[in-house]
């Protein structure tokens, strides 16, 4: 039971909620299209904020660049290699920076690795595509496309390798950035190709065969090996048998080479070349360096083999000494 003040005051309280919400459709639809374009209006003017620091953003990246493209110059050193040098940070660097990159140059970005080549040893390649079977679709510098076989069980782990270290050859092994197998016959294989045939590993001399005539030997170049230095000359055969004559003399003992190779490699004209050395700078007038290469017939007889390099291989080692008189 309510008293009839309390039923009044209910009443109008429910009047005024009704009246509320009971207001026009045409009054809401207003609404609605104001709400609706004050959003509209909101993500506009937020557009126009972002596109404004886009473009500042922009510009401050495009002065930056233009600015660090000053910074950097494009040298060569002596070796006939590019570097990069930045005036204002004093930083040096094989890698053309970013800033100073063309279309072309950011094509050959990417992820770049060593391919097991048949023919070549190793080839420089991308990873296009890894096929359902588990080969790999591969793509050369030149634009070469090959597929690489690979074993699901055992895959061939592919050594990366930067593109700017394919022009720094080494006349030293040792002093490569990056050792591994397919650099070094990346190394040996440019170098032969320019007929620099003679290549260091620290004291050891690699020479590959030029199956061809280099005009290495001559008596000028002997001179040049035994008078001059022969760490500021490019690495020879002379400098190894220079090296040995000049010890047996300073240090009064016998001195040794010790040349190996496959069949076909060149040990026998790298002993020639030796003997005539040897021959040319202790004032041999008997063609000592003939006599002993006369022999080789005669020791050769005891145990050759025909090969599928060489139809007259050596199946044993042979041991030659030259005695020098005091």
């Amino acid at each position: 039971w309510t008293s009839p003040s309390l039923c009044t005051n209910h009443k109008h309280s429910r009047a005024r909620r009704i009246s509320q919400s009971s207001s026009p459709p045409e009054a809401r639809e207003t609404t609605k299209q104001a709400q609706g374009k004050a959003e509209r209006e909101q993500e506009q003017l937020e557009q126009e904020r972002q596109t404004s620091s886009q473009s500042k953003t922009g510009k401050q990246k495009a002065r930056k660049n233009m600015s660090s493209s000053q910074e950097w110059s494009e040298l060569v050193s002596e070796d006939g290699l590019v570097y990069y040098y930045n005036s204002v940070t004093q930083e040096t660097t094989w890698d053309k920076p970013d800033c100073l990159k063309g279309a072309g140059d950011f094509e050959q970005d990417g992820d770049w690795k060593w391919i097991p080549d048949n023919e070549e040893g190793y080839v420089v390649g991308q990873v296009t595509q890894e096929l359902f079977n588990g080969d790999l679709a591969i793509r050369t510098l030149d634009g070469v496309d090959f597929t690489f076989p690979q074993n699901k069980k055992n895959p061939v782990k592919l050594l990366p390798v930067q593109l700017s270290s394919l022009n720094k050859l080494q006349d030293d092994l040792v002093k490569l950035d990056t050792v591994n197998d397919p650099f070094i016959v990346h190394n040996l294989r440019e170098r032969c190709k320019k007929n620099d045939i003679y290549t260091y590993v620290g004291d050891i001399l690699i020479s590959i065969n030029p199956f061809q005539q280099l005009p290495l030997y001559t008596a000028a170049t002997m001179e040049k090996y035994h008078h001059g230095d022969a760490d500021k000359l490019p690495p020879h055969v002379f400098a190894i048998a220079d090296a040995c004559y000049k010890a047996m003399l300073n240090r009064k003992q016998n001195q040794s080479v010790l040349i190996s190779g496959e069949s076909g490699a060149g040990k026998t004209e790298a002993t020639k070349v030796i003997l005539q050395f040897l021959a040319e700078i202790a004032g041999s007038a008997g063609g000592v360096e003939q006599q002993v290469l006369l022999a080789n017939p005669i020791l050769e007889a005891f145990g050759n083999a025909k090969t599928v390099r060489n139809n007259n291989s050596s199946r044993f080692g042979k041991w030659m000494e030259v005695h020098f008189d005091k």
